[in-house]
């Protein structure tokens, strides 16, 4: 803004100006998670990694771990350091929001969009709590995105830098690499039209070649996977591309079709806007084509799955500044479709920002995870003390209180017959952990095989114990609260009854 245009700013602009600033943003987006952050309790999703990369002993459990489980590596390599060297597990959670900030940062000093976009965007659902309150590997994916996107216009004066963070981002969760994909193929189409083949060049694009090539390396499942048995070649479910689309763009929207309706309407208007930049449409189509391959043949359950369609939008629309528009006999029209395309942007934001609120309030007032509140009964009745002796019934859920406690480090999951802190993530626990009811009895059976000291045992399930055990058991503790998010994580915790 010149000097003369600054001059002739009333009270009114001069503060709207200021409010909208790069560094008052980053502030208050700063104060927010903060607030977020320690308001939340980690589910176990979250803490799944934590625990593993904690506990994992040899480099080739670390592999099979991540064959299971369909990640790449590189959040547990960041992790790792910090879990191994014994660090507060509170650790997951700041490390983070770290990442929550240097993105923040950078969409903020970066991107060329107008600064109420900006505002609507950083304080949406998705980049305010989904992605930046729940810690998983989606917020360092965002965060190199970001980073590719800041740095995009120097692609061509530091290719190498280019495809190393295209690497780096293919790395951390398999939907960042399904985008990084469709920013690899762009930079290959790029080289051969504009016929950029020098040695540096040719280097970048070898990295970001190398990236996906790592992430086939350590994705490709096991015969044991749960993945090897999802979706089995069959649609999940026929309207994935629709549902994705609203997770995205109209998370708050009650009324399924109108939520329809509004998704579709704009992914329709962002084909048109991005026909204009037709290098851009190259990986939008790309990356939407791919990731509703995905929903649709492998996963799509929650709004973090879903959020990476609007991701694609997002870097499109980032990049698409950095490309001449391509000019028509009927430009004022495409003035005035760019307008109304930047408020359809503006409205998508907006129903994020609603959702976000009703998110936030409900984490502040509700518990996240039923596991913070078990672990705090067990410590404030000296339960966690090394002598103890936990056996749960499922790994993916009694981990999360593992999380929470001090002393004891691991528990007994009957599946399997072994101590452990983590999932393996195999066909073989999906059964148990769906279906206590049945399973339950197996592993009482299977407990009083062994020659444990029952004086130090404590039993922990997520349904009472059967009737047919109900006999041996003193329940000491059940759910405390109607929990909004996860009743799942919500505990019955039973000692032997002495005789």
């Amino acid at each position: 803004m010149s000097q003369l245009t600054t001059q002739n700013e009333n009270w009114f602009q001069r503060i709207f100006r200021i409010l909208l600033s790069p560094y008052v943003l980053l502030a208050l987006y700063t104060v927010h998670i903060s607030f977020a952050i320690s308001n939340h309790e980690v589910w176990r999703d979250e803490v799944d990694v934590w625990l593993f990369v904690r506990d994992v002993s040899s480099i080739q459990g670390f592999f099979d771990y991540l064959r299971n489980s369909g990640h790449p590596g590189l959040w547990h390599l960041v992790l790792l350091p910090f879990a191994k060297l014994g660090f507060p597990s509170v650790t997951l959670q700041v490390i983070n929001g770290l990442f929550s900030f240097a993105a923040a940062f950078l969409f903020l000093r970066f991107c060329p969009i107008h600064s109420i976009l900006k505002f609507l965007f950083l304080f949406g659902y998705y980049f305010a709590f989904e992605y930046s309150v729940i810690a998983r590997n989606y917020m360092i994916a965002i965060m190199i995105l970001f980073f590719i996107a800041s740095i995009y216009k120097y692609r061509w004066e530091r290719p190498v830098l280019y495809g190393f963070s295209i690497l780096l981002l293919a790395n951390t969760t398999f939907l960042a690499t399904i985008i990084a994909s469709g920013i690899s193929l762009l930079f290959l189409v790029e080289i051969i039209l504009d016929k950029k083949f020098s040695k540096e060049v040719i280097l970048g694009l070898s990295l970001a070649a190398f990236g996906g090539i790592l992430v086939m390396l350590q994705v490709i499942p096991k015969e044991e996977s749960q993945f090897i048995s999802m979706g089995e070649g069959v649609p999940t479910n026929p309207y994935t591309f629709v549902v994705a689309s609203m997770f995205a763009f109209a998370p708050a929207i009650q009324n399924w079709l109108l939520g329809a309706f509004f998704s579709l309407f704009l992914l329709f208007c962002s084909f048109i806007y991005f026909l204009r930049t037709p290098r851009v449409f190259i990986f939008y189509i790309y990356s939407l084509f791919f990731l509703f391959i995905f929903y649709t043949f492998l996963y799509l359950k929650s709004y973090r799955h879903g959020g990476f369609v609007l991701l694609a939008l997002l870097f499109a629309f980032w990049i698409s500044f950095d490309y001449p528009k391509k000019q028509g006999s009927k430009e004022v029209y495409w003035k005035y479709f760019n307008l109304f395309f930047n408020v359809l942007v503006g409205v998508i934001f907006l129903y994020s920002v609603r959702f976000l609120y009703k998110n936030v309030n409900s984490d502040r007032k509700f518990h996240f995870s039923g596991s913070y509140l078990t672990a705090k009964f067990l410590k404030e009745n000296h339960y966690d003390k090394p002598q103890t002796q936990i056996l749960a019934f499922s790994a993916d859920r009694v981990k999360t209180i593992l999380f929470y406690l001090n002393h004891v480090k691991q528990v007994h999951f009957p599946n399997g017959d072994r101590f452990g802190s983590y999932r393996y993530w195999t066909k073989a626990e999906i059964p148990w952990e769906r279906e206590e009811s049945k399973f339950q009895p197996k592993a009482f059976e299977l407990w009083a095989t062994k020659d444990w000291d029952k004086s130090n045992i404590l039993v922990i399930l997520t349904l009472p114990v059967g009737k047919e055990n109900k006999e041996k058991f003193e329940l000491i503790y059940s759910p405390q609260f109607e929990d909004k998010f996860l009743t799942e994580e919500m505990f019955y915790i039973y000692k032997y009854k002495e005789k």
